[in-house]
């Protein structure tokens, strides 16, 4: 049989094809791409100003509109309580990063939302009060007066509460307030889905914001401080010249507006607390709680000073219906029996016990001012952190 005869070319092509198929049979067999190298994940974006004012609002908010289905039944006190306190660090959030907010959410929506704030306030407030005295006034009795029966005052009361717990049910049906539940709430939650509180790139941003705001507090810390100082220097005198504790103390009520006093100190703790992680940063954690605690024992001792105030004028109110349901029922009387009458003597009584006792509360708010010392330490702590 004839071989055919290969030309160069074709044995060459034949020699090449042989080594291919060699080196094939002889390769491993394929293994899986070997996967790319992973990137380490880029690191967060830092909050903006916005996103950390929407974060704090909505924390504050939440808390506060949860309350409110718990607060209408009136059966729990601390509903009422944690509503109030939380609709109140709303408004300061909202105060404090008005600028931002408004640029995020628009500068009339977070207008209605304080007004909504300031509704749900108005409306919590006398049933907070009236929860607050009907349940200490039993204590206050026994603790002043022992041998008055305050039965009839409590059923006063708990009348007035009740009619309070209707008002607040009315003016919870809002429209601003149901707006605020039901429209803004969501809008803000969703908004803010991706967020954390203990994000550290929401701590770090914090600091870029906290300057104007605790500078007012700061303001706000000087002026509460200077009427306070004044009366605690004048009342030290008067008391080294032989006065008696209560007549230095007397002018206190003249000059000093406590009431007012303890609604800046509320504004300027809330305000410190918003940038209490920024505090942590810069190291001046012991002077903000030092000086914390001390404003709060100031605010208590001129709390006692209010509450008493408080006690005696309901008490002479209570007193004063009671007297009147008795004129209402002697005069509706008929030939039978004589109708069922409620003894104020007693009532009275325990006024004039009270407005004694408040006398004491001044030595409290004398003895508070003078270790004021730590709060000053506050103040400079914070001047001392935002020139950083």
């Amino acid at each position: 049989m004839a071989t055919t005869k290969l030309s160069r070319k074709d044995r060459r092509r034949a020699a090449q094809a042989a080594k291919r198929d060699a080196r094939n049979a002889s390769a491993p067999p394929p293994t899986s791409t070997p996967p790319a190298p992973v990137r380490p994940p880029k690191p967060p974006r830092p909050a903006t100003e916005s996103e950390a004012a929407i974060l704090t609002l909505h924390g504050h908010l939440s808390k506060a509109l949860a309350q409110i289905d718990g607060a209408s039944l009136g059966q729990e006190p601390e509903f009422i309580h944690r509503l109030r306190t939380s609709s109140r660090r709303a408004r300061v959030a909202a105060r404090v990063w008005a600028r931002p907010l408004g640029t995020a959410l628009g500068a009339r929506e977070v207008k209605r939302a304080g007004v909504a704030l300031r509704t749900i306030g108005r409306a919590a407030g006398p049933v907070r009060d009236l929860d607050v005295w009907v349940g200490s006034l039993p204590g206050i009795a026994r603790r002043e007066a022992p041998d008055v029966d305050v039965a009839p005052l409590v059923a006063l009361f708990e009348e007035h509460r009740q009619a309070a717990l209707v008002d607040f049910r009315r003016l919870i049906e809002d429209p601003d307030v149901a707006w605020l539940r039901y429209t803004f709430l969501p809008r803000i939650a969703a908004l803010c889905a991706h967020l954390h509180e203990t994000d550290e790139p929401i701590r770090m941003r914090l600091r870029a914001f906290w300057k104007a705001p605790t500078e007012e507090a700061i303001a706000a810390i000087e002026q509460m401080g200077g009427p306070l100082s004044g009366w605690a220097v004048r009342r030290a005198e008067a008391i080294r010249n032989g006065a008696s504790t209560i007549e230095a103390a007397q002018p206190f009520v003249e000059e000093v507006f406590a009431h007012d006093v303890r609604l800046i100190g509320k504004r300027v703790r809330y305000t410190i607390e918003l940038f209490q992680n920024c505090w942590d940063q810069q190291g001046a954690t012991d002077a903000m709680a030092a000086g914390v605690a001390s404003y709060t024992a100031i605010q208590e001792a001129l709390g006692d000073w209010h509450d008493h105030i408080v006690w005696h004028d309901r008490i002479v109110e209570g007193a004063e219906i009671l007297a009147m349901r008795n004129a209402e029922a002697l005069a509706g009387a008929t030939d039978g029996a004589p109708p069922e009458t409620v003894d104020v003597a007693p009532f009275l009584r325990l006024s004039a016990h009270i407005r004694q006792s408040k006398a004491r509360t001044f030595d409290a708010i004398a003895a508070t001012w003078e270790g004021r010392l730590k709060m000053t330490d506050l103040a400079r702590a914070v001047r001392q952190a935002t020139k950083k």
